[in-house]
């Protein structure tokens, strides 16, 4: 093996020397980049990757590389400046095991082989759709074949490789992909296998920057390769117990972003129910400002809480409920998210609570029930309490259910439990506040009084599809249903119940309690489910209550 030897030490870990830009060639017409569209799932990175290798101004073609059970959206990508190459499928080594097949997505990688037969073309770099081009790389046309990024050990990630198309290469490979060992499978261990004993070339990991290395490189990263359970475009319904250890919320924004402005740049059908949509740029005005130096590590008070109280316009109400938060001596901060656009808060109101704990008001340009989980560009404790104003809770049972969420902070933690219900005769789902064979059982928390995790907040508001967000500002409801889907599917957590005496003042008024109220939620169920793509929610049964002396008789 023949490898590019020349590294540098950087925070402990060896990587390669840039490639100098000014030896790229120019016989451009004889360079392109290639990648694989396996089947219509993975149209969404396609698009992506298409665009952003546009916008980063790439000298060479994409040439998408495309299945049989491809079919959809093949236009778009020619209309962004893709060609494409029908391919059949290379079939499978793959056998079943204990009666299970790999997935698709992997049994069809075996199909990047297909790039060795592109003969037109001297030297391409095979792209896999599930990476983000953040800068120009065209340098990297500069290595000779099989030139990639290492990772654990000595194998390469062939998510990214130069590659020189032979007929020669490529018959050969047809030949004996078949008869790789066994720790050699999938299209990654085959092409290691393949190239073992021939030249190969070590790259800069600012080529191929997944998250193992990502702190390190993120500001100099050209391309970042996102993990099969956690990405950008399902991370919310993955239910991944680790999931943070993958999460990189930036870098996920950018590729939403970047999603975004490719189905505008191809007036995509998916894109034109948001034209007239008023709330369209609500999460970009929120999120583009924080997006260059948002961190989870902010949050750096962890032995206090915050409040976040919703309203519209009561402010008698408000104030009395923000005197009674300040008696608490964990209570960091009190925000209120003033819901009315259309009427400014009151001038004076601040004069009238103390000054500590302090509060802010977070008024609002847009109207929209999304507004409840904004994320606050201020904000320094990791634990939140999410509340209504019409709700009033014994400050020691709130330190209490504090005390509950610091053992779980990946669950909602709250006093208002529901759950639903699948009704598997027309396909819908039920949701119901109480059921008499079914006590104990619940799947969701009202956000009416509950205790979040601070991230949960940028992620509800700058990662979540828009098209989640639409549908709430549609139907002006069920934002709690969506957060409690969220949570649930990116984390794998439940929600935690805490049993407490709670004053709810708005049992008579509201949303909530108008006619029809079930039904309209039963019907957010039935939509959210098909939205998110799968019923992401999960039961628990445990319910939480403190220990309290017993009243003498």
């Amino acid at each position: 093996m023949v490898n590019d030897h020349r590294e540098h030490e950087a925070h402990g870990v060896l990587l390669p020397v840039d490639a100098p830009k000014d030896l790229v060639r120019n016989e451009k017409t004889n360079y392109a980049y290639v990648t694989l569209l396996c089947d219509n799932s993975g149209l969404a990175n396609a698009r992506v990757l298409t665009y952003a290798l546009k916008r980063a101004k790439a000298q060479f073609p994409l040439i998408i590389m495309t299945l049989p059970f491809a079919t959809e959206g093949l236009d778009d990508l020619v209309s962004l400046g893709a060609t494409i190459e029908k391919l059949s499928m290379i079939p499978t080594p793959f056998k079943r095991s204990n009666g299970k097949r790999p997935s698709f997505q992997r049994l069809c990688k075996y199909s990047k082989i297909h790039a060795w037969s592109l003969t037109k073309y001297s030297k391409l770099v095979f792209l896999d759709p599930s990476l983000l081009v953040v800068q120009n790389f065209d340098e990297v046309f500069q290595y000779p074949e099989f030139s990639a990024v290492k990772v654990v050990g000595d194998e390469f990630n062939t998510g990214m490789f130069v590659l020189e198309p032979s007929a020669r290469t490529y018959q050969e490979m047809l030949n004996v992909y078949k008869l790789a060992p066994p720790n050699f499978l999938g299209e990654q261990g085959f092409l290691n296998w393949f190239f073992h004993n021939r030249t190969t070339n070590v790259i800069s990991a600012r080529y191929n920057t997944d998250y193992a290395v990502w702190p390190m490189l993120r500001r100099n990263a050209k391309v970042f390769h996102f993990v099969p359970h956690t990405s950008p475009w399902n991370f919310h319904t993955r239910a991944h117990p680790e999931w943070e250890l993958n999460f990189e919320p930036i870098i996920f924004y950018y590729w939403h972003q970047m999603h975004l402005q490719a189905l505008q740049a191809v007036h995509r059908e998916e894109f034109s129910p948001y034209v007239n949509w008023p709330n369209l740029r609500r999460a970009i005005d929120i999120c583009a400002p924080q997006s260059t130096s948002y961190t989870p590590k902010k949050f750096i008070i962890q032995n206090k809480f915050s409040v976040l109280i919703g309203t519209w316009d009561r402010v008698a109400l408000l104030r009395k409920l923000i005197l009674h938060y300040q008696k608490s001596r964990l209570v960091h901060k009190i925000y209120v998210t003033w819901h009315n656009p259309g009427v400014r808060p009151p001038e004076e109101f601040l004069k009238t609570v103390r000054k500590k704990p302090p509060v802010e008001i977070l008024p609002q340009k847009y109207d929209s029930l999304n507004n409840r989980f904004n994320p606050i560009p201020n904000l320094e404790t990791k634990a939140l309490l999410v509340c209504d104003d019409d709700v009033r809770v014994n400050i020691t049972d709130i330190e209490y259910a504090f005390d509950v969420w610091k053992g779980r902070q990946n669950s909602l933690v709250g006093v208002f439990p529901r759950f639903h219900s699948y009704n598997s005769n027309n396909n819908t789902y039920n949701y119901e506040i109480r059921s008499p064979d079914r006590p104990r059982i619940y799947s969701i928390m009202l956000t009416k009084f509950m205790f979040i995790n601070a991230e949960f907040l940028y992620i509800y508001t700058c990662l979540l599809p828009l098209k989640i967000h639409k549908y709430i500002d549609d139907n002006m409801n069920c934002e709690d249903i969506a957060m409690n889907m969220l949570v649930s599917g990116m984390t794998g957590s439940k929600p935690s119940a805490v049993l407490l005496h709670v004053d709810d003042f708005g049992t008579t008024s509201g949303i909530s309690i108008k006619g029809g109220h079930l039904t309209s939620r039963s019907q957010c169920m039935t939509d959210l489910v098909r939205l998110f793509g799968r019923d992401t929610l999960l039961y628990n049964r445990e319910v939480f209550l403190p220990f309290r002396k017993k009243k003498a008789a």
